[in-house]
């Protein structure tokens, strides 16, 4: 059986060592904490609906409890169908302003279930927002 040689190839950085820590170490410092609260936000959105359930959502609304599961199911319904077509537009659009985009949306829908009042705004408003946060 013959044997193949792999060539390895070494790259050679136009940088040092030291200056390649010193850059990762301000991306560390100034990109963690920012996507720390974004997910810190996020998780609170998540678990949210819960607490807006017992401080009388479905009096509110007049949700039945059945109509309260599928409030609370159709955000991940958004989420697993809007995943693989957000990935996609990072091809498309620049990182930057696609997350942007992305977090000014949820801004937007967050504040638009604000005003909802009854199933249909509230089940169209939570599947908007399992769109936004891919």
């Amino acid at each position: 059986m013959p044997t193949e040689q792999v060539k390895s190839t070494t790259h050679t950085n136009d940088w040092t060592d030291e200056e390649e820590r010193a850059v990762l170490w301000k991306l560390d410092t100034r990109l963690v904490p920012f996507l720390a609260v974004l997910y810190l936000l996020s998780f609170l959105d998540r678990a949210n609906i819960g607490n807006a359930r017992i401080a009388g959502l479905e009096e509110d609304a007049n949700l039945s409890s059945s109509e309260f599961n599928w409030i609370i199911s159709i955000f991940f319904v958004g989420y697993c169908t809007f995943e693989i077509p957000s990935n996609l537009m990072l091809r498309i659009v620049p990182p930057a302003k696609w997350i942007s985009f992305i977090m000014v949306t949820w801004g937007f829908v967050l504040m638009g279930m604000a005003f909802c009042k009854s199933f249909w705004s509230l089940f169209f408003m939570r599947l908007l927002l399992g769109a936004a946060e891919d």
